[in-house]
């Protein structure tokens, strides 16, 4: 959250705003470049973590690179659902996985 505010309370979906920004989902797509074989090559060094801890990059826990890949897939579920709806059922829906591994610890209380 931002300022006591989400995303989406910040600039919702139906405002000028929102739509004057995002009206282009082409370009959206190519500058957030939505690739297939980038998440399967994220997935391959995931899987060397052995069977039961290939969601997080460091097995158990959550680290800082597992914020920096759930901060890209936020900003994507965000920004673009349409596609968000495609790339969280890659690679066995390890992407929507590693967002709800990391959910509990993204609120400072």
């Amino acid at each position: 959250m931002f300022f006591k505010a989400s995303l989406e309370e910040l600039c919702p979906r139906d405002s000028a705003k929102w739509k004057e920004g995002w009206s282009n989902t082409q370009q959206v797509t190519k500058c957030l470049a939505v690739d297939n074989a980038a998440f399967d090559t994220i997935a391959t060094f995931l899987n060397q973590n052995g069977s039961g801890n290939e969601i997080l990059v460091m097995g158990v826990r959550p680290s800082y690179i597992d914020f920096v890949l759930v901060s890209y897939l936020d900003l994507l579920a965000i920004l673009l659902p349409d596609q968000w709806e495609v790339v969280k059922t890659w690679n066995g829906g390890r992407w929507a996985k590693i967002r709800e591994a990391c959910a509990g610890w993204k609120t400072i209380h």
